[in-house]
């Protein structure tokens, strides 16, 4: 399964994309310009984007992707502070999941790979 991380914080980018370079092939960018750029060339299975991205917000990124690629499964990453201000505007984005920020890799793990089971068995999310 691949996957695209956006997050701000590039040396976060490597380390989360190290830990999970063994179950998922792994893509990492730090902006929604080079995230809408990947997702026009490649595809992917989830997108992970933290919500403070160098040029803009993660929820954005993932509304863009969710009208242009529908199908991509989408995860937000938010600070636990401020899911509870996020929480009531988060369901017309349809996303996936929303995990923790900063990354908890074994929760991104355990996320993505509930996304894979779901992929695996064609089941509409």
């Amino acid at each position: 399964m691949r996957i695209l991380v956006a997050d701000l914080d590039s040396t976060m980018l490597e380390d989360t994309a190290r830990a999970l370079s063994d179950d998922f092939v792994v893509d990492v960018a730090t902006s929604k310009l080079n995230c809408l750029a990947m997702l026009d060339v490649s595809e992917y299975h989830v997108v992970v984007a933290a919500e403070r991205l160098n040029d803009g917000s993660g929820l954005e990124l993932l509304s863009q992707a969710g009208k242009r690629w529908p199908d991509v499964l989408r995860v937000l990453a938010v600070e636990p502070d401020r899911v509870h201000l996020l929480a009531g505007r988060l369901k017309p984005f349809k996303l996936f999941e929303t995990i923790p920020y900063p990354f908890d890799i074994e929760k991104l793990r355990n996320v993505l790979l509930l996304a894979q089971a779901a992929e695996d068995a064609h089941v509409d999310t």
